[in-house]
């Protein structure tokens, strides 16, 4: 099974998670540590979603969600979060600096 074969109902959306930071031997964690809790990437939307408008914008936006309303689930060995509501999963949308120009 493949993501594009994969269509969600409803509001649903699924998350590719960020990759957790790298951490020292000694418990020290190496980047920005306020940057990867619990952030990442709309990579799919339910149809009621998406019928209303919302693949225009959302596909690809990296938000900062609420994991414990998630259910992982493991796509071809990729870890993805499926969230069942749109609201109140995502607490809010972050910018992504690359698209700024």
């Amino acid at each position: 099974m493949s993501l594009e074969n994969i269509h969600l109902p409803g509001e649903c959306v699924l998350i590719k998670k960020d990759k957790p930071l790298e951490k020292t031997a000694s418990g020290i964690f190496l980047g920005d540590i306020k940057e990867v809790i619990d952030t990442g990437v709309i990579v799919k939307l339910g149809i009621k979603a998406i019928s209303d408008g919302f693949d225009k914008t959302l596909l690809g936006q990296r938000v900062r969600f609420k994991e414990a309303f998630a259910e992982e689930l493991d796509i071809k060995g990729e870890k993805y979060l499926f969230f069942r509501d749109l609201e109140p999963s995502i607490y809010y949308y972050i910018d992504n600096e690359e698209n700024k120009e």
